[in-house]
């Protein structure tokens, strides 16, 4: 009795090891299929692999994949939407699977469907995972132009101001969120606040010519002609822009 359990138990061991092995060579098969562009035939073993196991390792891979044929070979920008999140669901919202899936959601509803608050959605679910890091910046861009989009300015600025505080941000990235959060304000008609937030970037040195450069446009445009010309001419002084400086002090003549 005691050998037919062991059997039993080699025998499950087994079929499991040639499940997962089956499962890999489905899915390379899949990626050959793809590279070669016979696009029907991945989609038909890709989707093989979810329907024999979802509890594979494959499984969420195999989901993303889908939605990359039918975002960018088929431009069925719906179904790939609904691949990409069960890929999310596959992975149990972790892992790089889950993240590229997420960010592929939030490009389309930006980029294909031009809905931009839900892409604002779309993009925040990313702040959720570590793969954040890498293109951490890149993200709050997006979340920046789908909130200029809708000029909806004031939900911008809070976001923005709460990034700063909450997101780990190194000091270069905050620098570029200075910007952005410059650049809010003053579409939102608060010229003021904008340089406030431009003399935190000019503090980098990487920011500081291009931020003194739109501080002094601000002032420009806000009659403080003394205060723009004190800026233009430290700038000229650095070489900055040399052309356009010298245009712009004789604008203020």
């Amino acid at each position: 009795m005691k050998i037919l359990k062991n059997s039993i138990f080699i025998t499950i061991i087994i079929l499991l090891f040639l499940g997962c092995d089956t499962q890999k060579d489905t899915y390379i098969k899949a990626f050959k299929a793809w590279k070669h562009k016979d696009y029907e035939e991945a989609v038909n073993l890709y989707s093989k692999i979810v329907y024999k196991n979802k509890r594979s390792k494959y499984a969420p891979m195999a989901e993303y994949f889908l939605g990359n044929i039918n975002r960018f070979q088929f431009n069925r920008y719906e179904n790939a939407v609904i691949e990409y999140q069960k890929a999310i669901i596959l992975a149990k919202f972790k892992g790089e699977y889950a993240y590229l899936s997420q960010k592929a959601i939030a490009d389309i509803y930006k980029n294909n469907f031009s809905s931009y608050e839900r892409a604002i959605f779309e993009y925040k679910e990313l702040l959720k995972y570590p793969y954040i890091k890498k293109d951490k910046i890149e993200i709050l861009q997006d979340i920046y132009a789908c909130y200029v989009k809708v000029q909806l300015y004031d939900e911008a600025i809070m976001d923005f101001s709460y990034f700063i505080d909450k997101l780990h941000l190194t000091k270069e990235q905050k620098g570029q969120v200075y910007l952005m959060l410059a650049n809010l304000t003053l579409l939102n008609g608060q010229w003021k606040r904008s340089i406030n937030w431009l003399e935190k970037a000019e503090k980098l040195p990487s920011l500081e010519f291009f931020a003194k450069f739109e501080i002094a446009q601000i002032y420009s445009e806000h009659k403080s002609k003394k205060k723009a010309k004190e800026l233009y001419i430290f700038l000229k002084e650095k070489g900055y822009k040399a052309e356009i400086i010298k245009q712009k002090l004789e604008e203020l003549k």
